[in-house]
């Protein structure tokens, strides 16, 4: 009876998931092009999401169709602590990102993330989270036309707001 409990779920959360996915994509087709977007378009995150949504969606529902988790227990073991760890570094990030800036609020809720999932590198997530924030930035307000928060630092290295 353990066994079954978690492939139903896997079965059911499986299918949520991927028409979830597939809506949103559907939807992500009414969107109209933006002016001036020829090569990223307002529908692309949209589409991008929904299509990541369905991926998974349906690794979730071959799981639990196959087999289900190989042990009930694994799947029931909640993370109580790693949960709320993470819960108040993106708690964190949404107090941080309009002071300090996209850059800076992200460069630093990368390596904290990173250590709330168990790394013990804290230079190398840290110079992820610089590599991430900045091509992140550059990808959103260069290639998309975003306007994100400047925060305090890239105002004094970019005067104007970058």
């Amino acid at each position: 009876m353990t066994d079954v409990l978690p492939r139903n779920r896997d079965i059911a959360c499986g299918a949520a998931i991927t028409a979830l996915g597939v809506w949103l994509s559907v939807e992500a087709t009414a969107i109209p092009p933006g002016p001036g977007h020829t090569l990223i378009g307002p529908d692309f995150f949209p589409h991008l999401i929904g299509g990541g949504l369905t991926l998974s969606g349906l690794v979730i529902l071959g799981q639990g169709l196959r087999r289900g988790w190989r042990s009930a227990e694994a799947a029931q073991k909640v993370h109580l602590g790693a949960f709320l760890r993470m819960v108040a570094v993106l708690l964190a990030y949404v107090l941080l990102y309009q002071p300090l800036g996209f850059i800076v609020a992200t460069a630093l809720v990368v390596p904290a993330g990173a250590r709330v999932f168990g790394s013990a590198r804290p230079l190398r997530d840290g110079l992820v989270g610089i590599g991430v924030a900045v091509a992140a930035w550059f990808l959103f307000t260069r290639l998309i036309g975003l306007e994100l928060p400047a925060g305090w630092l890239l105002q004094v290295v970019l005067p104007g707001g970058g």
